[in-house]
């Protein structure tokens, strides 16, 4: 499970009963985007039917966490270009999405061996900083700038992107699944 479907998961509960825990958004595995569809991706499902029966006229909802959510459940079903459309209704708020949007249409142009395209989604996130501080999006966008020039046969950027990732996560336990996944990554690129 993802922490980005982990973290929207929490912010619905906790919008549709304040009392509810967060402790689904503090475990994450930190694994990509689409990698294991799992229960919480129901969960997930659940919940936006019920936040758009609770709140059929809520901007917010309607315009950035509801699209967004169901972008990663897409995602999660190796759904890419499905991922890409529903996140365009998002385009024109991003400011105000945390940047899920970019992160998200990123992985899926990933998916969609598209390179390019991936690579100026994984860009606005490093250029929007102050949309989110201290997100994890900003060094997980850094690793997709990195699979984004392997994937266009960029060798040399996409070791330089990789070397800044493990720059900033080079305190994070050296288990944790996207670290492992990428270190393995960067080897090939030797």
């Amino acid at each position: 499970m993802t922490t980005f479907l982990r973290g929207l998961i929490a912010t619905l509960k906790y919008m549709t009963n304040p009392g509810t825990s967060t402790s689904v958004a503090t475990n994450g595995d930190y694994e990509a985007v689409g990698t294991k569809p799992k229960r919480q991706t129901i969960e997930a499902q659940n919940l936006v039917e019920e936040i758009t029966r609770r709140y059929p006229a809520a901007t917010l909802m309607n315009t950035i966490y509801l699209p967004a959510i169901r972008a990663a459940g897409e995602l999660q079903r190796g759904n890419a270009e499905r991922a890409i459309e529903l996140l365009e209704v998002v385009t024109p708020y991003e400011g105000g999405a945390w940047l899920w949007p970019p992160y998200l249409r990123g992985q899926a142009y990933l998916r969609l061996k598209q390179g390019r395209v991936a690579a100026a989604e994984f860009q606005k996130i490093l250029d929007h900083r102050g949309w989110d501080l201290g997100s994890t999006f900003y060094p997980l966008a850094t690793l997709g700038l990195a699979r984004a020039a392997a994937l266009n046969g960029d060798a040399v950027n996409a070791r330089k992107a990789y070397q800044d990732f493990f720059a900033l996560w080079k305190g994070a336990d050296a288990d944790l699944p996207i670290l492992s996944e990428a270190t393995k990554e960067y080897e090939r690129l030797k």
